[in-house]
């Protein structure tokens, strides 16, 4: 049996689509948990409701709410299947994905198994599987290397719902490997880093099962990129630097690859700095991004890595152009009429 995992929180407009493409599996020996945390849009009771159609599904509402990685948390406390996946409430599945999966691991008798999704923009739909043929098996570095291709070259990445997981892939010493609550931002990566590390084998399936809605507002990535929230850009930070923890010690290219990941959420800080004003934040982590963005790249003269630095370089000066003349000028310490000591005043 495979236990279905999908924390929920206002997300009504997309249940229905999501919760009928996961009972609708081709494989049918599921247990759907279903865990509320405190939605206030009517999701609830949907859910609710495909409970009393479907005796698979479990309903748990969360007392208070306690973010994602809470939620996933008590749902991998509860899952009785030998298998574990997760949805995110806003997308859905293919009719063949578990089966595909399933049919990998029963195959290679791999502990995880890879698969394909669908990138679902505002205008366009973008296709990412592994770029190995179905039923390769990796060992956990060569996995993870899939999984952390070096920016500007791989096209894969780390999300946990295009997978499926042994329910003994996730156990440690006997215990589950949790989420960690205090991230809601990196925590999957953080988390499938941990089990990959955990397991022997990997296989994959080079197909499309799940189908991601990246464009939609209010998700973790929209929130992102629009630099709205300068807490939750250094939360995904923070978590990007603990899985560098992990990976450093492999050295070689999964060091460098989970190097340009801070890299790249470093970004995110400052440029959310600028557009909140708060420019000794800004210059602060600017500063230390174009040191660790030049030493990255004295360690990596590939042509690939060539490529990305350069790109990188050019993409800071398209950000700084897109400010305001004031903005930049201010961050440049200089008002127009006289210089002033960075270390001294600061501008709001």
């Amino acid at each position: 049996m495979i236990s279905v995992i999908i924390p929920v929180y206002n997300t009504a407009e997309y249940l229905d689509e999501c919760i009928l493409s996961v009972v609708n599996q081709k494989y049918t020996d599921l247990e759907i948990l279903l865990i509320d945390d405190c939605s206030t849009d009517g999701s609830a009771q949907l859910l609710d409701n495909w409970a009393e159609r479907d005796p698979r599904i479990t309903v748990i509402h969360n007392p208070v709410n306690s973010g994602v990685s809470a939620s996933r948390n008590i749902g991998l406390q509860e899952a009785k299947g030998d298998f574990i996946a997760f949805v995110d409430s806003d997308d859905w599945l293919e009719s063949n994905f578990y089966f595909e999966l399933l049919n990998q691991i029963e195959q290679t008798g791999a502990d995880v198994v890879l698969g394909g999704y669908n990138r679902i923009m505002v205008n366009d739909v973008a296709s990412r599987v592994p770029q190995a043929p179905s039923g390769t098996v990796f060992s956990p570095e060569g996995a993870l290397l899939h999984c952390m291709p070096q920016r500007g070259e791989g096209r894969y990445d780390c999300f946990i719902w295009d997978k499926l997981y042994r329910k003994t892939a996730i156990l440690r010493d006997e215990k589950l490997i949790l989420f960690d609550p205090h991230y809601s931002y990196g925590e999957d990566v953080l988390w499938l880093v941990q089990v990959l590390l955990n397991v022997k084998t990997i296989a994959c399936w080079q197909g499309c099962g799940y189908n991601y809605r990246s464009a939609r507002p209010g998700n973790t990535w929209s929130a992102l990129s629009k630099y709205k929230s300068l807490e939750k850009s250094k939360l995904a930070l923070e978590t990007n630097q603990k899985v560098y923890q992990l990976l450093a010690p492999f050295q070689g290219a999964l060091e460098n690859n989970a190097k340009q990941r801070i890299l790249f959420y470093q970004r995110y800080v400052f440029r959310t700095a600028a557009k909140l004003k708060d420019y000794r934040t800004y210059r602060q982590y600017h500063k230390d991004y174009l040191f660790q963005l030049t030493n990255w790249y004295l360690k990596n003269k590939t042509e690939t890595g060539r490529t990305w630095y350069i790109e990188q370089i050019r993409d800071d000066y398209r950000f700084l152009k897109t400010l305001c003349k004031n903005q930049i000028k201010t961050l440049l310490h200089y008002d127009g009429r006289k210089k002033h000591n960075p270390e001294t005043q600061e501008h709001e």
